[in-house]
């Protein structure tokens, strides 16, 4: 109790600007990848984590943030389909990726078929009877995920999805990434990069998807935080299977700066055991180790979103 206290002091004699400039830097992120969907303006936007972090910053579009806007604004059922594309290009022409959160507005068990234009504008119709509630719609939100797949292939975007550990607005039986299996079939003709986040408990299952589908990658993000001085073994069971031109870092900072920080540290803790222990094994050289460690670290990231 007494070292929080004193840490709380120092932090606010320094204020949320210097301490948040401290926090990002000590992370050493060299591009910030921001999805600004989930807060308001008490949260940094993309600019001002590049600006106070000493590094680039770029956006990722939350694309059920992007719907609800649309449906707010009152359009008709046929003027939704239209205006929801347009709002989406729009936002994608800024953007280095787009997001879904499917997982947590219906799970990760939705059906995989793109649904027909009657019915798409069918649900919109009783989606506008009420547009201030969230998006939970499954035929607006296969909808929605088919739009983004056609933007992302026009682009050269990757599209994100929450999978596995979240807050408790998730059902995490429905979170496992498998259970999308269809969509990510039916999506290997468009090649569209498809990145499944944060994984947890479901890491295995998800090196598994990034073993047999080549569009398929994998970023446990929050995972290693919030594991701690666990994040070597999650690590070490990701690289049993996933191959390592699949796998990639993000620290999930949300709410504080402090998670930036300690997202970036276990990250490289864990990774560096997991490394160690194949050097002992003496699968690896040296060199290996470090290339593979690029590729995780760096080198796949900016890759798949064109840094």
């Amino acid at each position: 109790m007494l070292f929080r206290s004193v840490y709380l002091a120092r932090r606010a004699e320094l204020g949320p600007d210097e301490a948040n400039k401290l926090l990002l830097r000590a992370a050493g992120v060299v591009a910030f990848l921001v999805d600004g969907g989930s807060g308001g303006r008490e949260l940094l936007s993309a600019a001002e984590m590049g600006r106070l972090g000493g590094a680039a910053a770029d956006e990722i579009v939350r694309l059920e943030h992007v719907e609800e806007e649309v449906a707010q604004e009152g359009p008709t059922a046929v003027g939704y389909v239209h205006a929801l594309a347009e709002r989406l290009a729009a936002r994608a022409s800024r953007a280095v990726g787009l997001k879904s959160i499917v997982a947590y507005r219906h799970g990760l068990d939705f059906d995989p078929a793109r649904p027909s234009r009657g019915t798409v504008i069918a649900a919109a119709g009783r989606r506008l009877t009420d547009p201030k509630e969230r998006l939970a719609d499954p035929v607006l939100l296969r909808h929605l995920l088919w739009t983004a797949v056609d933007i992302a292939r026009e682009r050269g975007l990757p599209l994100q999805f929450h999978t596995g550990y979240g807050d408790p607005g998730i059902d995490l039986h429905r979170s496992d990434p498998t259970l999308m299996t269809g969509f990510i079939r039916a999506t290997r003709p468009v090649g569209v990069p498809l990145i499944l986040l944060h994984c947890y408990p479901f890491h295995r299952q998800a090196a598994y998807l990034a073993s047999v589908f080549p569009h398929v990658y994998a970023d446990v993000g929050l995972a290693l935080t919030y594991t701690a001085a666990g994040s070597a073994t999650i690590i070490g069971e990701l690289l049993e299977l996933v191959p390592f031109h699949k796998l990639m870092f993000s620290s999930d900072c949300s709410g504080v700066a402090e998670m930036c920080h300690l997202g970036a540290l276990y990250f490289r803790r864990g990774l560096a055991r997991a490394l160690a222990a194949r050097l002992e094994e003496g699968e690896w050289s040296a060199g290996d180790a470090a290339r593979v460690a690029h590729m995780i670290g760096s080198g796949n990231a900016r890759r798949v979103y064109r840094l």
